[in-house]
């Protein structure tokens, strides 16, 4: 990623701020479509959805960091 659009998601990610619980995957797949190489990307509510939707695309590597703390 360019640094400039590197600059425009650290920036975007600042104005969104923090969003309620459950919201996590729909707020970065709608932040993620403001970016042209993402611009047909779908807006889900499901993790694994917006997994399996950026798997579509060239160049993408994940891994995934689970959460498995009881304590909210």
């Amino acid at each position: 990623m360019p640094p400039e659009r590197a600059r425009f998601v650290a920036q975007r990610i600042q104005e969104i701020g923090p969003v309620p619980k459950a919201n996590c995957s729909r707020s970065i797949s709608e932040l993620l479509g403001e970016l042209p190489q993402f611009s047909d990307l779908p807006v889900t509510w499901f993790p694994e959805k917006t997994m399996e939707n950026l798997a579509r695309y060239d160049g993408i590597r994940t891994y995934e960091i689970w959460d498995n703390d009881d304590e909210g």
